[in-house]
């Protein structure tokens, strides 16, 4: 199995490897970034355990846009002007429905095997050591080397190309997300560091 942290979180199958974790011989993983892929109980064996990590729903969004106009090399188009488009687009808002994954994951999966976590706690230098050491706990991990994950924050990976989001345009994300930031400040207290920005 290997961890690598930056702009996400991947497990592998197979032994530990990489930068040392201290992991069972038989631990595997996979890793989605498909938030609309969720488990069922058909295929989710017994014990297996679950991260899903959540982004900004507004950054979520943005950062897929972008992500789609590099890998279709049109790094320099400006989706801005397709705002109303996008947001129409029946599989691209859905991805950033953090509570019908939630709904499901929950009612396929015992709750007690799954691990929540936000991108912005899991990428800041103020917050990934205690982050990491919370999901370590919950798969039985040995401790990593803070100053390897202090490195990792340094090191962003798989980062989309850089493009302003117009105001008004954040405000029609945030608008048609806006049951999404309802629902997780109603699930776990509170917005995340720098969610309450959008």
């Amino acid at each position: 199995m290997r961890l690598q942290i930056g702009n996400a979180i991947y497990v592998y199958s197979g032994k530990p490897q990489g930068l040392g974790l201290n992991a069972p011989e038989n631990a595997q993983g996979e890793a989605a970034t498909n938030s609309g892929r969720t488990p069922t109980k058909r295929i989710s064996p017994d014990g297996a355990k679950f991260i899903y990590v959540m982004r900004d729903p507004v950054e979520r969004f943005w950062s897929h846009v972008r992500f789609d106009l590099g890998r279709a090399g049109k790094e320099s188009a400006d989706p801005n002007a397709q705002i109303d488009a996008l947001l129409a687009d029946p599989l691209l808002l859905p991805r950033s429905d953090y509570r019908a994954v939630i709904e499901k994951l929950e009612t396929a999966i015992d709750k007690g095997r799954i691990f929540y976590a936000f991108y912005e706690r899991l990428t800041a230098r103020e917050t990934i050591v205690g982050e990491i050491r919370k999901l370590e706990d919950f798969l039985g991990l040995a401790p990593l080397d803070a100053g390897i994950l202090l490195s990792c924050v340094e090191k962003p990976e798989n980062v989309s190309p850089k493009m302003t989001l117009y105001t008004a345009n954040r405000r029609k994300i945030r608008l048609a997300l806006n049951d999404v930031y309802e629902f997780v400040e109603r699930k776990f207290g509170c917005l995340p560091p720098g969610w309450d920005g959008n």
